[in-house]
């Protein structure tokens, strides 16, 4: 399957939008006053939800929507829960085996 060339510049605006969302988070805990941040805080999310619009792909229906996101989101997601709570667990068992054979 093709894939089409990425334009840079929205690529470009769109990390801007996200690193003005990054800074905005940032400057609520540690308070720094900006110039333009009025005018910012009413664009960094609306430009972004509309540069994002500008690569929509359609679908052929809802299950070949569900099955895309299931296979790109889903299972990512519970891969990358599931790793932390397996490895801690992992790991105190290991620490609670040592303890319990290191003790007489």
């Amino acid at each position: 399957m093709p894939t089409k060339p990425r334009i840079a510049y929205l690529d470009l605006a769109k990390g801007l939008c996200i690193s003005l969302v990054v800074l905005f988070h940032a400057t609520t805990y540690f308070p720094i006053e900006m110039p333009a941040d009025h005018a910012l805080k009413s664009m960094r999310l609306p430009l972004y939800f509309f540069l994002s619009g500008c690569f929509f792909k359609p679908y052929s229906g809802f299950i070949d929507f569900l099955k895309h996101k299931t296979n790109k989101l889903l299972i990512p997601l519970f891969f990358g829960l599931l790793s932390p709570v397996s490895f801690s667990y992992m790991l105190i068992a290991s620490l609670t085996f040592t303890s319990s054979t290191n003790n007489p």
